[in-house]
């Protein structure tokens, strides 16, 4: 899939240490989005879920934050998802898709109307619910 929803943990993996595999794999779309080859689609809420983890967790200074997100959205091949369908996410949360924000991604891939996009998340049990139980395309490197 040329465009990619992409989970807060593929972000995280990124700017972080925590899993030097995931890492480079959310290193390399980026380098594809940078060569226009790849196009990133970050939901508004899962910046919010980056900055909140990054504070909280990972006690990043909040104007290095900041800096990174200023960074992230205007870096080249991505773009910020505002729209949700409400819905869609309804309809899945939390029955189906317990963690809202994983719903939340649900509802930015439903508002999108489904136009050839995957979710890019390293969560296992995620993955397995957006095949198996909604068929949504799930983007594996």
């Amino acid at each position: 899939m040329k465009r990619l929803i992409l989970d807060t943990n593929v972000l995280l993996s990124f700017v972080t240490d925590r899993n030097l595999h995931q890492q480079e794999c959310s290193r390399k779309i980026f380098e594809e989005a940078l060569a226009l080859k790849r196009i990133l689609l970050i939901s508004f809420h899962v910046l919010t879920e980056f900055t909140y983890v990054l504070d909280t967790v990972y006690g990043v200074e909040r104007e290095r934050i900041k800096e990174m997100i200023r960074e992230l959205i205007s870096y080249p091949g991505t773009e910020i998802l505002y729209g949700i369908d409400m819905a869609a996410l309804l309809d899945v949360w939390p029955e189906t898709v317990p963690d809202y924000g994983d719903a939340v991604i649900v509802g930015a891939w439903a508002a999108l109307k489904r136009k050839d996009a995957a979710v890019f998340t390293f969560d296992k049990k995620f993955q397995n619910i957006l095949k198996k139980r909604l068929d949504i395309p799930v983007w594996i490197p």
